[in-house]
């Protein structure tokens, strides 16, 4: 699976740009506007800006050199808030996946039955409360 290296964010007037390339392709990095980051940042400012940089990086991003827009994501994923933040996170995640019967955790990646299906969007609304909370760290 190939995952984005990111080296640096960029938020100029006209939106944010990462400079960024995947791991599987041997090019050099390079900058582009990212659209929807660029929607958040000017619907929601920093924090968004932050929480879906953050969903970004836990979902296939990886961080690559010291560019101090990167570093302080560094800096917060090594913290002991940051685990402190995921811990609480994924043990209500992991409480919810335990009140599912075993047909309902089978079903999950197949046809979700209704239980499963709760399951799944609880879970989604956690991880992204998680994003913002750790989003908030970043203030």
């Amino acid at each position: 699976m190939s995952m984005t290296l990111i080296n640096r964010i960029t938020i100029k007037k006209n939106g944010v740009y990462m400079s960024c390339r995947c791991s599987n392709d041997s090019r050099p990095y390079r900058s582009c506007r990212i659209n929807s980051l660029s929607d958040i940042y000017k619907k929601e400012g920093q924090l968004g800006l932050d929480r879906e940089i953050i969903n970004l990086i836990a979902d296939c991003g990886v961080l690559k050199g010291n560019h101090k827009s990167v570093q302080r994501y560094r800096d917060l994923f090594t913290s002991q808030q940051y685990k402190d933040v995921r811990n609480k996170f994924l043990k209500l995640i992991n409480d919810a996946y335990g009140l599912l019967s075993k047909e309902d955790t089978f079903s999950i990646w197949r046809k979700p039955t209704p239980k499963a299906e709760n399951y799944l969007n609880t879970k989604n609304a956690l991880l992204q409360e998680m994003y913002t909370e750790l989003a908030k760290l970043l203030s």
